[in-house]
């Protein structure tokens, strides 16, 4: 696993116990001695999107930047069925594993946006939207985020897949 994604790992493990959510990919054997804990492992993945993007000739297909978006939406999906934002969606946050599957990382500017009640959470005051060639609208206007800031961000990914272009640069 190069240096980089070890990295990243160890800063997304650090961002994840915020939230209450251990990772530790080498613990299998130790998942039970910890009570109410959620556990991420995973698979090994080859490459970050922004590198096969470089390599690529920062140019993809029609039909590749379809299938990458159809399965991030998914991802997003379901991160947002979890009732949490990830605010940080770029191409050096998604993976490409040995399937060919899209896997998000980096989830250290990640937030609750429900409360168990179905309320949503106070609005904290504090709004970042990631990097800022990704972000929405809303993250330059210090307004409060939510799930379709998620989908702008996937958005700008896929036209700089595909056009090498971002609205905001």
């Amino acid at each position: 696993m190069p240096v980089t994604y070890v990295y990243r790992i160890w800063k997304e493990s650090r961002s994840l116990k915020k939230f209450g959510i251990i990772y530790d990919s080498d613990a299998a054997e130790d998942l039970e001695a910890i009570p109410n804990s959620i556990f991420i492992v995973y698979k090994k993945v080859d490459n970050c999107l922004k590198d096969l993007w470089k390599a690529n000739g920062s140019k993809f297909s029609m039909q590749d930047t379809v299938q990458i978006g159809v399965q991030l939406l998914e991802s997003v999906e379901n991160l947002h069925s979890t009732w949490y934002l990830h605010l940080d969606i770029k191409l050096d946050n998604i993976l490409i594993n040995r399937e060919n599957k899209v896997v998000l990382i980096d989830f250290g500017q990640a937030r609750k946006y429900l409360l168990p009640d179905g309320s949503h959470c106070p609005d904290t005051g504090i709004e970042e939207g990631g990097n800022v060639h990704f972000a929405s609208l809303n993250a330059f206007k210090k307004q409060t985020l939510s799930r379709r800031d998620d989908v702008i961000q996937v958005i700008y990914s896929l036209m700089c897949l595909y056009n090498e272009f971002l609205p905001l640069r």
